[in-house]
């Protein structure tokens, strides 16, 4: 294309028009006028640095309502009520919530606006943000939570229950004696571990054992992260170039799947890696499917024995190889098996052997609340089956007796639900038992007994029901005075959700903390009652002040985890 000079002058008299307009609008600052914006701009930055501020981390990122329903990986309440107690002890609080979020200028938060809302979820929320867009604006973070009814629990029990630290534990002990002692003072609660079967509706009735099988598979991801044997692309390719898979062919696995639990047992050898000596499969039904000792091709330099209990005389004349076993278990094993084990990624990497399908009771139960701190099988098997298992000293440990374990530990969380056993998703830390070592009562405290001793407030309001059930955890005599009078942690029992709303907006400026516990499950009709929630959160976050944290729970069903939206309120002048 050939461009003449009068079309060039012709854009450059546009551009210069253009240029014009442009100036006319937004005419430059000059002298005073330049001098006052540029003021204006370093007392809006000095604002800034006086405000709170609250962001996610990946972990937090990962429960956002953003993310596919299937992808999406739920926080716990236990990871709220760490937030609520870092956000009014600062350091000074026993837990922190840094797992999965983070405060900065923590100190400038006024307060923190609590609204729990039961009878409605995150379902019932999406519904009505797809209707009035503006809900879903008011909530910067809108996040998933476990239910806790989905556990039989409930949002007052997890709010108030704390998880008792090491420390508090040796300070009862070394004051009376015996942490039981601190429990009849009040001090201390015993919460004994919920091993009731959550029946559960689902589409087509009651939710069953199989059912509930698919969730406890480790994902890919999960696999990645604990180090499982996986036919990947690039430079890990090159380690398992060695390695089989289990089927030339797998059929999709279900709720019926078989379950085979696996253990093995190594030994050192002269190339400087533990090599497969011993395995042991067992079905469902507890019964041995195989079973063989293994010679590894490469020299043992040390046999391990007080661990994997083989010694020379029992590999003297094995002639099993490791192809062998591959081959076994290639032919025994159904193409939608399902493997279980104790860290299965150690057996598996022994055998050599890429599975797709695999439980590892070492990630599905967790004692401590700490995500991925793993636990001994053998604490695991004494702590929820009652059966003592690796006590042969020296001679090392049977890989029948580790599968068994292992095999009966996924039935019982199958039976007992996905929740059970398991610290990070319902906050029980189980390493803290009673005097007697009884894994079935958990030693805990209270987190209103920690806000009274940082000289911190607290005020729940609610129904007297409803108020009841925060209460308990404050005092073990109903008739003690200071469950109501006590000005550090108050309970202010109310007629109705009105009488509530209006107490707790009095109680915000008051208290570093404020609980309103509202209860729309009265309300039959399904629209109704969600209508009733969108305008009952709307009102409590209008009450919040500025620089304040407004946290609102709609507590979710038996069938529908928790929606948990968080604002904090800025000044929108700045």
């Amino acid at each position: 294309m050939v461009v003449t000079k009068r079309k060039v002058d012709e854009t450059i008299k546009d551009d210069e028009t253009k240029s014009d307009i442009v100036q006319e609008k937004k005419p430059r600052l000059e002298g005073q006028a330049l001098l006052e914006l540029r003021q204006r701009l370093r007392q809006r930055k000095k604002m800034f640095k006086l405000m709170p501020d609250f962001r996610l981390k990946p972990i937090g990122l990962d429960a956002r309502l953003e993310i596919a329903s299937d992808l999406r990986k739920r926080l716990t309440m236990k990871d709220l009520q760490n937030l609520l107690l870092y956000s009014i002890l600062g350091t000074r609080a026993p837990v922190e919530p840094s797992r999965w979020c983070k405060f900065d200028q923590l100190n400038k938060l006024t307060n923190v606006n609590l609204v729990v809302i039961d009878g409605v979820g995150i379902d019932d929320f999406t519904k009505v943000s797809e209707k009035y867009p503006l809900m879903r604006s008011l909530f910067p973070f809108q996040l998933e939570f476990t239910s806790p009814l989905t556990y039989n629990s409930t949002i007052p029990d997890e709010l108030s229950i704390l998880a008792i630290s090491s420390r508090r534990k040796k300070e009862f002990k070394q004051t009376f004696g015996k942490v039981n002692k601190a429990c009849q003072l009040g001090l201390a609660f015993k919460v004994p571990e919920n091993t009731e079967k959550k029946e559960v509706e689902g589409k087509k009735g009651e939710k069953t054992s199989e059912e509930m099988l698919l969730k406890l598979l480790l994902s890919l991801s999960q696999m990645i992260e604990e180090n499982y044997p996986l036919p990947l692309e690039g430079p890990m390719q090159k380690k398992y170039t060695e390695f089989v898979t289990s089927k030339d062919e797998y059929s999709e696995v279900t709720e019926k799947s078989p379950l085979y639990a696996v253990d093995c047992e190594m030994c050192l050898t002269s190339v400087g890696k533990l090599e497969l000596t011993k395995v042991c499969v067992v079905d469902r039904d507890l019964n041995e499917v195989y079973h063989s000792f293994v010679k590894p091709r490469n020299p043992i330099v040390n046999y391990l024995t007080r661990y994997s209990g083989i010694t020379p005389a029992l590999l003297q004349d094995v002639e099993t190889r490791l192809e062998d076993v591959q081959e076994a278990l290639k032919r025994s094993l159904p193409s939608d098996a399902i493997l279980i084990g104790q860290s299965l990624n150690f057996d598996l990497n022994a055998l050599q052997i890429m599975h797709p399908y695999v439980i590892d009771t070492s990630v599905i139960f967790n004692i401590t609340g700490v995500p991925g701190q793993k636990t001994k099988l053998k604490t695991l098997s004494q702590m929820f089956l009652g059966e003592v298992i690796q006590d042969k000293g020296a001679d090392g440990h049977d890989p029948k007796e580790d599968a068994i374990a292992a095999m009966k530990l996924v039935l019982l969380k199958l039976e007992k639900g996905v929740e059970f056993g398991d610290a990070v998703q319902n906050g029980h830390n189980f390493a803290n038992f009673d005097d007697k070592g009884d894994p079935s009562q958990i030693i805990s405290t209270s987190v209103f007994q920690e806000i009274e001793e940082k000289d911190k407030t607290v005020c729940v309001v609610s129904t007297p029901d409803l108020v009841k059930n925060y209460k308990k955890y404050y005092s073990t005599d109903e008739d003690d005075e200071k469950s109501c009078e006590n000005e550090a942690v108050m309970f202010v029992e109310s007629e109705n959700s009105k009488c509530t709303m209006e107490t707790s907006a009095t109680s915000l400026s008051k208290n570093n903390l404020t609980i309103c516990h509202l209860d729309a499950q009265t309300v039959e009709d399904g629209e109704k009652r969600v209508s009733k929630a969108k305008k009952w959160t709307k009102k409590m976050w209008s009450h919040t002040s500025t620089n304040g944290l407004f946290v609102v729970v709609w507590s979710g069903t038996p069938t529908s985890h928790a929606f948990i939206g968080m604002a904090i309120n800025k000044n929108k002048n700045i």
